[in-house]
């Protein structure tokens, strides 16, 4: 269990990363998912979309690799920090169309969402008029990388336009953006991650109570094989035949076992014998 802990630490610490991660919303709260933070280390943050040639101006306005310029969202509802043009749109971006020709002002803009905003009194001017951009896309990592005031946007006279250009949700059509597409992998991997532990940690804990019940094993002696040999078998019957015998003589009614006196005897009696006989 102990060397799970540092893994187990790790996992969560992702985890809350991942959960505490700024999100984007629009003027009036809706989510932003397409959007991201230009600054993610900052309290508080513009956002614009995620795509490649999109910067970050110093004028809290997105701009675009064509030179278009929008209102992206923020990552807090209406904060001070947060662009505050063409609020009138609130669920979403909105592209910001340039009156130069109008007005003779390089900063001079109006909301797309207004038909011949340029004529009206709508427009308003955009300070400072030539913004420095301080954050721009990188698809490697799936973020707003910093570049610094190194940079400075070029301002395009543009003619007054009513197309209907928003950023946010209507830039990406045709399968799901990078950043979306970088939540899934790295949701997919801690689900992974996370099953993973879990199989661990119940073999680890169903393991050893097996281990436990399971009956110490009696260790078993061999023993050599007998041998039985011919001739001791043949010996021994021939013993046992003779003990047989001697049992049954024992056993017989008047047998005396003889001594040394009847072999005198018998000795005394052939001499008699052989006297008479000469």
């Amino acid at each position: 269990m102990k060397a799970m802990l540092p893994f187990l630490l790790s996992f969560f610490l992702l985890v809350q990363q991942c959960s505490t991660a700024a999100t984007c919303v629009y003027p009036d709260g809706t989510d932003s998912k397409y959007d991201y933070p230009c600054d993610p280390n900052a309290d508080v943050s513009i956002c614009c979309g995620g795509r490649p040639g999109t910067s970050c101006l110093a004028n809290k306005l997105c701009e675009i690799g064509t030179g278009d310029r929008s209102r992206g969202s923020c990552t807090k509802k209406n904060d001070p920090k947060c662009a505050d043009y063409c609020l009138e749109t609130r669920s979403q971006g909105i592209s910001l169309i340039s009156c130069t020709n109008s007005t003779k002002k390089e900063n001079s803009y109006c909301c797309d969402f207004d038909p011949g905003c340029c004529d009206s009194n709508r427009v308003f001017d955009l300070l400072p008029a030539s913004p420095t951009i301080y954050a721009v896309w990188d698809d490697s990592q799936t973020k707003f990388v910093s570049v610094g005031a190194s940079s400075t946007a070029t301002t395009t006279s543009l003619a007054p336009t009513n197309t209907n250009n928003t950023v946010g949700d209507s830039e990406h059509t045709g399968g799901l953006p990078m950043g979306a597409k970088a939540g899934i992998g790295v949701g997919a991997a801690v689900l992974a991650l996370l099953i993973a532990a879990v199989a661990y940690l119940f073999w680890k804990i169903h393991r050893k109570p097996a281990a436990e019940s399971m009956p110490p094993q009696t260790p078993q002696h061999i023993y050599p094989p007998t041998v039985y040999s011919a001739g001791i078998s043949n010996n021994s019957s021939q013993a046992n035949h003779i003990i047989s015998h001697e049992s049954e003589s024992h056993s017989r009614p008047g047998f005396r076992q003889p001594s040394e006196l009847d072999v005198g005897r018998v000795e005394l009696s052939a001499n008699s014998q052989n006297q008479h006989q000469s």
